[in-house]
């Protein structure tokens, strides 16, 4: 870098130095403080791998990370499922439709997909599973309600909803699991959401199969839960409905990755919980959406 790195304390002179730049991507590249030629090297590669990206919740690494997923498209649909080689940027398209989940095998088999042809309510999707590489899709469910698919390390949770008897309330959600085959359907939560509450969306599975994070969802209401994948016993990450969002859980199932404030709040406080509900760690404040490295 030929130039002196500058120190930018307020958001007026942030302005004015990013003014003063040449016509350009801005790239952030998170430091401790001094800047070397491995953050040069940073500075050098950024590159656009997807344009007209819609869902952030679709955007997913490979557990090699040599690859990602991404839903694009026009604003209304329809939008295409796409690969990303992230190494050399090629995008190939596994599916059109409307897109209602996507998660990576961690064993890098392939991933697995919600997809309906169209946006409905109530969604009409199946599950699929493509390979990394090129390959044909297979489709593993054919009742038309299946969403939220996780891959775990043996099974592949998902949800099916039920329509609620009481007028105007929310579907209901419960908590199903899957073989990759397509076979052994398990029913793993049986819960019974209050009225416009929609229940339990799995959101990350342990390494050894034995704990699964989980997301009780509905209207302004997002709560961190956890679920036993064997007996079905679901409960709230801290025993009570208190804004406590649930984003993730780290590998060996220990740590509940999950934010404070309203669920869509940019300024919570991002915390791990222990998953016997325990003690609580703060990891970063003023922040929102995080992720596991895992």
């Amino acid at each position: 870098m030929s130039e002196v790195p500058q120190l930018a304390t307020t958001r007026a002179a942030l302005a004015d130095a990013r003014a003063a730049l040449e016509p350009g991507p801005v790239v952030l590249v998170p430091t401790m403080g001094a800047l070397h030629h491995g953050h040069e090297r940073l500075l050098g590669a950024a590159r656009t791998l997807a344009r007209n990206v819609w869902d952030f919740d679709a955007v997913r690494w490979s557990a090699d990370g040599t690859a990602l997923s991404v839903v694009t498209g026009p604003e209304l649909g329809p939008y295409d499922l796409r690969l990303v080689d992230v190494a050399t940027g090629h995008a190939r398209r596994v599916a059109r439709g409307a897109f209602y989940g996507v998660s990576f095998a961690p064993g890098g088999e392939g991933l697995v997909y919600a997809r309906a042809a169209r946006e409905t309510y109530p969604v009409r999707a199946d599950l699929y599973v493509a390979p990394i590489a090129a390959g044909t899709a297979r489709r593993i469910t054919t009742s038309r309600n299946a969403t939220n698919p996780v891959w775990g390390p043996s099974r592949i949770a998902f949800d099916r909803s039920r329509r609620s008897s009481r007028r105007s309330d929310a579907d209901k959600l419960e908590i199903y699991t899957i073989l990759p085959d397509g076979t052994g359907i398990h029913r793993v939560t049986h819960t019974r959401p209050p009225f416009l509450l929609s229940g339990l969306a799995p959101l990350a599975w342990s390494a050894d199969g034995s704990r699964l994070a989980a997301e009780y969802e509905g209207q302004d209401t997002g709560e961190a839960w956890r679920v036993n994948p064997q007996t079905g016993a679901a409960a709230d990450a801290t025993g009570a409905f208190d804004g406590v969002v649930g984003w993730g859980l780290s590998r060996d199932g220990s740590l509940l990755l999950a934010s404070t404030g309203a669920f869509d709040a940019p300024d919570g406080t991002i915390i791990a919980i222990a998953w016997d509900g325990g003690a609580r760690t703060v990891l970063a404040r003023r922040a929102s959406q995080p992720d596991w490295s895992r």
